[in-house]
């Protein structure tokens, strides 16, 4: 039983790995821009990679998810 979850995580992952631009990207562009604030104020995306694999796990996580619970 174990082994058969097994696979089919890795076969969820495969078909998520190769879905991933359509995630994240409009026309070789990212979806997110940056944040907003509570009071409106705009902070562009910085080259942190902490910023950048955070935005990736919130924006991902339920793409995932989903695929997962299919």
């Amino acid at each position: 039983m174990y082994k058969i979850e097994k696979e089919k995580f890795f076969e969820n992952l495969r078909l998520f790995a190769d879905n991933l631009p359509s995630k994240i990207l409009s026309k070789n562009e990212w979806t997110i821009r940056g944040f907003i604030d509570i009071f409106r104020n705009i902070y562009p995306l910085t080259t942190d990679s902490k910023v950048i694999s955070k935005i990736l796990e919130l924006h991902l996580y339920l793409n995932f998810y989903v695929l997962q619970n299919i």
